[in-house]
């Protein structure tokens, strides 16, 4: 039987012990609720791809306490990447790196609540440390190095800026094919309502649009709707990028399970403070609509 506690030090260590034991243990971190086993324990890890039908190309994140630990895991660790884990960890930031060789193959192959875990995971995990809701609410940034230069990966709370004023330039998003990372499927964390991202400015029209004939329609937005849809589910996330990431996940769960048809995004602004949140949007995405005059528009997805 599950149990979810708070994370009191007690608790914690009880937890710990599960590890030890080759369990799974549900927990906070900066951003959302992680599954962890014991990194050393292949079967303990294999458990986690188990309880979440997790593809097994699909690597796992292995969390350590300190920079200086790289070495046990890493097969050779670049200049850039101390400085990097010495001024962001611990913290919402991920590297990947060649693995060392006693690294077991099954390591290289999210909900922000508590209560969600146990719904999506049920008995597959000993204990859930409840920390309460994550306070970044968005999977880490996560980088690549090539010689002593990075290559950024995922968008997270870590912006490209903040990695630059401590690496220097990126490398730039050139095609190349980039590692399988995690988070990478189209469908990770994806509601299974249908979900399309329209223009700002047409948000209203297309809830009318889309609750026309008594229809039900989800609804993200940064504000209040101009008028009342009768048969829509409205959430104002606001217009701050650090609160629409906290709350992105627990507001998309609230919205797959309305009941409704369909969910539509009002498209969040440009610039790098929601690049994160664009990223996760477009794949959660099952579309994104064009403007009526084309402006802005973003390629339709599959």
């Amino acid at each position: 039987m599950v149990r979810i506690v708070r994370a009191t030090q007690v608790e914690i260590e009880s937890a710990v012990q599960a590890l030890r034991d080759g369990e799974l243990v549900a927990f906070a971190t900066e951003t959302v609720y992680g599954l962890g086993a014991n990194a050393q324990n292949p079967a303990a890890v294999a458990k986690i791809f188990e309880a979440k039908g997790r593809p097994p190309n699909h690597p796992v994140i292995v969390h350590l306490d300190s920079p200086r630990f790289l070495h046990r895991w890493v097969r050779e660790v670049p200049e850039v990447a101390m400085r990097l884990a010495e001024r962001f960890w611990p913290g919402p930031f991920t590297m990947v790196m060649p693995r060392a060789a006693n690294v077991h193959d099954v390591i290289t192959g999210g909900p922000t609540r508590a209560e969600h875990v146990r719904e999506e995971l049920g008995d597959a995990v000993r204990v859930i440390l409840d920390g309460g809701e994550c306070q970044i609410g968005l999977e880490s940034t996560i980088v690549s190095f090539e010689g002593n230069g990075v290559r950024l990966l995922r968008p997270g709370s870590v912006t490209a800026t903040q990695i630059s004023a401590v690496v220097g330039e990126l490398f730039s998003d050139d095609g190349r094919p980039v590692p399988r990372v995690p988070g990478s499927p189209p469908t990770h964390y994806a509601p299974t309502t249908h979900m399309t991202i329209v223009p700002a400015g047409e948000i209203d029209a297309q809830a009318d649009a889309a609750s026309s004939g008594g229809r039900r329609v989800a609804v993200l937005a940064q504000r209040l709707p101009l008028r009342a849809h009768k048969y829509a589910t409205w959430i104002n996330a606001g217009r701050r990028p650090e609160n629409y990431g906290r709350d992105l996940y627990a507001n998309l769960r609230t919205l797959d399970k309305a009941g409704c048809r369909r969910i539509l995004v009002q498209a969040v602004p440009d610039g790098e403070r929601w690049d994160a949140i664009r990223d996760r949007l477009v794949h959660a995405a099952t579309s994104v609509a064009e403007s009526d005059d084309g402006s802005g528009a973003m390629a339709v997805l599959p």
